[in-house]
């Protein structure tokens, strides 16, 4: 979850501002992205597809046509370059383009548009203008979702409750996907639970990050073989005493939901959150907090913040370390695509809002 407060002992080397108002810092500042502000799509009571209730994930393409995947009806809302509503669709239920946490939306070749539902654990694909094509049973628990460009394919990342992830490919063609790879969860400590993260390249590399703990990137190749691990050596953010108590609070809740889940799965659970755990770190990166752009740069979501921002970590396509990019927004969720970033987040007046980035 975004975080609005001090980034702690965080040091940039070098900084500085663009028009567009993001604050850039890194080791090699002619390298990092720079962000011009485009426009914003949203309204506080205008009473049509723009007026969003929380937004669970925005995707953007090349053309700046923004999807949105809202927890309110019409769950899906498209909007063109220009921001004005192409089409809506979808309501909250089980039947065929109904959705209970539609968690991913993702855009394939065409238009075609392919949405994972958490809850439901059902793959939902879908025609360029929204009407239902198939669903597809999940058949594990979709933990995190990426998308390769517009191309179609999925990558999703599972947890068995029991300690263990998989890496499970999914071709848009395909009714079931193909596992990659298999890794254990650690097991948390320091005030963290298992934040998924994924995201994979246009090239077909793909990123995960098992824990917020530690700062390591893990890579496997478009053939499922280890790259070297993307790390950095910093120290993690501390959580103030009221982030602490509200991450008390959430980690009781997805404690509740975890057990339910663990109940469903097998007899024999792992422990979800130590009591003796002070929680006194946040995590170094966002609860889906990695994205490849279409040059194949990794960006991390981190959980270092000052005010009403979001820092974003920058990775090269070889895996060197660029910098970072502070845009003045809580981030929630956020899509690259083309020259352009989407991000979602609240506008700093409780409004849900995407905006929309020129990245040079």
């Amino acid at each position: 979850m975004p975080c609005s407060l001090a980034r702690g002992l965080w040091v940039a080397i070098l900084a500085s501002v663009t028009p567009g108002g993001v604050t850039i810092g890194s080791t090699a500042a002619a390298q990092v992205p720079r962000l011009e502000r485009t426009r914003e799509i949203g309204c506080e009571d205008c009473g049509d597809a723009r007026q969003f209730s929380s937004i669970w994930d925005v995707t953007v393409t090349e053309a700046g046509e923004v999807l949105v995947v809202d927890r309110d009806e019409p769950t899906l809302r498209m909007f063109d370059g220009t921001g004005r509503v192409s089409w809506s669709r979808g309501r909250r239920g089980a039947g065929p383009g109904e959705y209970t946490y539609a968690m991913r939306a993702a855009l394939g070749a065409g238009g075609s548009v392919h949405v994972v539902d958490m809850r439901l654990r059902r793959l939902t694909r879908l025609a360029s203008d929204g009407a239902v094509m198939k669903s597809l049973t999940i058949p594990f628990f979709p933990a995190g979702v990426a998308a390769r460009a517009r191309h179609g394919e999925l990558v999703i990342l599972t947890d068995n409750f029991r300690g263990m992830g998989t890496l499970e490919r999914w071709a848009p063609g395909a009714d079931a996907p193909v596992r990659v790879t298999s890794f254990k969860i650690p097991e948390p400590g320091g005030g963290h639970i298992f934040s998924p993260s994924v995201a994979v390249a246009p090239n077909g590399v793909v990123a995960f990050l098992p824990t917020g703990e530690r700062y390591e990137i893990q890579r496997l190749s478009a053939r499922g073989q280890p790259l070297p691990t993307l790390s950095r050596d910093i120290p993690r953010p501390r959580r103030t005493p009221e982030e602490i108590a509200a991450s008390r609070q959430r980690a009781q809740m997805v404690g509740a939901a975890k057990a339910g889940e663990e109940r469903k799965q097998a007899s024999r659970s792992r422990p979800v959150l130590p009591k003796s755990d002070p929680m006194e770190f946040r995590p170094h990166a966002a609860t889906d907090g990695l994205r490849y752009d279409d040059a194949g740069r990794l960006w991390v979501r981190t959980m270092r913040a000052i005010g009403n921002s979001t820092v974003f970590d920058i990775f090269g396509a070889n895996g060197q370390y660029i910098g970072e990019v502070t845009v003045p927004m809580a981030v929630e969720s956020y899509s690259l695509a083309g020259q352009f970033l989407a991000t979602s987040g609240d506008r700093g007046d409780g409004v849900p809002v995407v905006v929309l980035w020129t990245v040079r």
